[in-house]
């Protein structure tokens, strides 16, 4: 049976990296399939890349085999790069993006000098500068950076209601027996700050507040904001009353409401996320 090894768009990859005289690690990845014929793949690496079959790296992602093999192997052939930690700082930024609770992050390669939390940093391409808040090393092992005030080392995780979560944690413990800390989720807040020299410590007009404890002085607020939601909720007539009664209790404002048939109402409310992300009901 003919076996298709090779996608088109990786042969001229590997023809670039070997004319420009790069270091080439052979790995055979998928060899957990039932399908996978390694030795018989290995032979037409060998041949068309001229590559010795005693060089390429048997591996499966997926059930981790090999892969302490890939990882010593790039240690041994691949060539540090060269810099001094006794020059000027110079880094290159070669990813980013924005998170929504943490702010921007981004990936940067250091090639000369040091870098440390509290530093400020300029870039070469626009001249702002940028205090740094948080250091991490990409890792081939899970280092999670970011720390919870309360509880150290955590994730922020969306669920589609509590019974979703519920059964999400159940799943944890039984199949990966890891104990988990449920917390109580938040919403972001939207602070604005007044003063000169309070804007320039907090490095903007407005922050975003995940944290109570990360609230400003209340003699320096100008304002607070919170996300809303407008929610359309449909019901029995019969039950009108009561879920009106439990919006208003929640700051809620109801905007519309129509039957859409003999029984059964439509209204729309703006309710504050804060209000109903846990126990609306």
């Amino acid at each position: 049976m003919p076996i298709r090894v090779y996608k088109l768009k990786q042969l001229p990859t590997f023809f670039l990296a070997f004319e420009a005289d790069l270091t080439i690690i052979p790995v055979l990845n998928k060899i957990d399939l039932k399908l996978a014929r390694p030795d018989l793949v290995k032979k037409q690496i060998e041949n068309l890349f001229d590559i010795s079959s005693s060089d390429i790296l048997k591996i499966s992602a997926k059930n981790g085999i090999g892969i302490d093999d890939v990882l010593q192997s790039v240690i041994e052939k691949i060539a540090p790069p060269p810099g001094s930690m006794d020059k000027p700082l110079k880094m290159l930024l070669f990813d980013s993006w924005y998170d929504q609770h943490r702010g921007a992050i981004a990936n940067i390669l250091v090639k000369d000098g040091t870098v440390s939390k509290g530093d400020i940093v300029k870039s070469a391409h626009s001249g702002k500068s940028y205090q740094v808040q948080e250091l991490g090393i990409m890792h081939p092992d899970p280092v999670v950076v970011p720390q919870f005030v309360a509880l150290g080392q955590g994730w922020r995780l969306g669920f589609l209601g509590l019974l979703h979560m519920d059964v999400f944690n159940q799943r944890l413990e039984q199949e990966h027996n890891t104990s988990v800390v449920m917390t109580a989720p938040n919403v972001p807040y939207k602070v604005k700050i007044i003063g000169t020299k309070n804007i320039k410590s907090y490095q903007g007009e407005e922050i975003t507040i995940l944290n109570p404890c990360q609230l400003p002085n209340a003699s320096i607020i100008a304002e607070i904001e919170e996300p809303l939601v407008l929610g359309t909720i449909i019901t029995p007539d019969e039950y009108l009353s009561r879920i009106i009664k439990l919006c208003l209790e929640r700051r809620g404002e109801q905007v519309d409401q129509s039957y859409i048939d003999d029984t059964r109402i439509m209204f729309k409310v703006i309710l504050p996320l804060n209000e109903i992300i846990v126990d609306f009901f």
